[in-house]
């Protein structure tokens, strides 16, 4: 199950990927004093765990708060409200995946 969490990073932990303290991440498993996070997707690395606060959820996000366009460097999607109060999705992305 992954979590978000706010990344709290001292200079000698900092990585070459422009993770700094502050960005968001989601985090996965932990093993010892590391967890697994994931960020800028598909960039995952294990960072100690002493570095991560957790962040409260979005409480009942709105129909509203969906709608707009979703910028990825895969791709773009366009979210908007269709008849009937549903939301439309449209666009396309391109997720790149790595072996384990």
């Amino acid at each position: 199950m992954l979590r978000a969490c706010l990344v709290l990073l001292h200079s000698g932990c900092r990585l070459k990927s422009y993770l700094v303290t502050g960005d968001l991440v989601l985090v996965g498993p932990a093993q010892d004093a590391f967890t697994c996070v994931v960020f800028q997707s598909p960039i995952t690395k294990k960072l100690p765990t002493s570095a991560l606060r957790g962040v409260a959820p979005m409480a009942h996000p709105k129909l509203s708060d969906w709608i707009g366009t979703w910028c990825h460097p895969g791709g773009d999607i366009e979210i908007s409200r269709s008849k009937g109060g549903k939301l439309h999705l449209e666009g396309s992305m391109v997720v790149p995946t790595a072996p384990e």
